[in-house]
């Protein structure tokens, strides 16, 4: 039983060990651009990105979480896809949407509890997309159950100020 308590730890401390000591490239929040990220003066390690999706046909809340990305090389390609984003604008309301994700960054700064910055991110169906920082007193509406038809009240709780223009999302997620 000792004997088994010992390897536990000692596998443990090398595991810990191997993370720390790990050379793969890390994105940082202060990479992101400062117009649309909380970035504070501390610099931030992107921890993980959690997109979730208003799904119809599933009896979920919705948005539904459909994906969970924490591998390094992943994390940096959405890290450099945030900087695509262009200035402020008006939300195209002419546009038919095609679908509205939340796409949830998650920073981790030194020995502090994770931070994070969600956007949502709507795509129309002739392929562009648009994003907007969700900042209170605006919020991300949950829906049960969830049809196009509430994708306005959707819109209109993010506020239709301040959406911007992101670059190519094809495959990104």
């Amino acid at each position: 039983m000792l004997m088994k308590k010992g390897i536990l730890l000692l596998s443990a401390i090398l595991i810990l060990s191997l993370t720390a000591c790990s050379s793969s490239e890390k994105v940082t929040k202060a990479e992101a651009p400062s117009s649309i990220s909380s970035a504070t003066n501390t610099e931030a390690v992107l921890d993980s990105i959690n997109l979730s999706q208003y799904r119809t046909g599933t009896t979920r809340t919705q948005p539904e979480l459909i994906n969970v990305y924490s591998d390094q090389e992943k994390l940096a390609v959405l890290g450099a896809w945030l900087k695509t984003a262009g200035t402020p604008e008006v939300f195209p309301e002419d546009k038919k949407i095609n679908r509205i994700n939340v796409v949830v960054y998650f920073y981790k700064v030194e020995e502090q509890p994770l931070t994070s910055d969600a956007y949502m991110l709507v795509t129309f169906e002739d392929g562009t997309s648009y994003s907007k920082l969700a900042v209170p007193p605006r919020f991300i509406e949950d829906n049960y159950p969830y049809d196009e038809s509430v994708n306005e009240s959707i819109i209109s709780h993010m506020g239709t100020d301040d959406w911007r223009k992101m670059g190519d999302t094809n495959n990104i997620f």
